[in-house]
């Protein structure tokens, strides 16, 4: 197997896995019987914070390998990317303004404010590209 795909091939992995080990952290701390994204005491373990939680934290990860991987940067290459990474806050600020939405001005107002929703994505992340960075570095 050559190397390009053997890297591939553990991207995938890894990814998969930590996308595992989170949803199995998710669902079982998750509070169910109010399925909001967070009250009064910062408890963020709703369902819609999963979401969010999930599509910042790996788009952000996919991103972070995409940039340990790549060697030859161009111009167009960094258009790309920043034209891929502008879509998730476009995605959250649109989801904000759905006004028959229970999370109707929630998402930056109460989700994005709380110190527990970046301690836990962060842990994401790092939990994802720290691993496949020291593979990078080992190999």
């Amino acid at each position: 197997m050559s190397e390009y795909y053997y890297r591939h091939f553990y991207t995938m992995a890894v990814g998969f896995a930590i996308g595992a080990f989170d949803y199995i952290i998710c669902i079982y701390t998750a509070d169910y019987s109010d399925l909001g994204g967070a009250d009064e005491s910062g408890r963020l373990w709703g369902i819609d914070v999963i979401g969010i939680h999930s599509a910042i934290s790996f788009v952000a990860i996919h991103h972070i390998i995409i940039f340990l991987l790549m060697n030859n940067w161009d111009f167009g290459f960094i258009c790309f990317t920043i034209f891929g990474l502008a879509w998730t806050p476009l995605t959250l600020v649109l989801n904000n303004m759905v006004t028959a939405s229970r999370n109707y001005m929630a998402i930056f107002g109460i989700f994005l404010r709380l110190p527990l929703f970046w301690i836990w994505t962060l842990f994401t992340i790092g939990l994802a590209v720290i691993p496949f960075y020291a593979w990078l570095k080992y190999r």
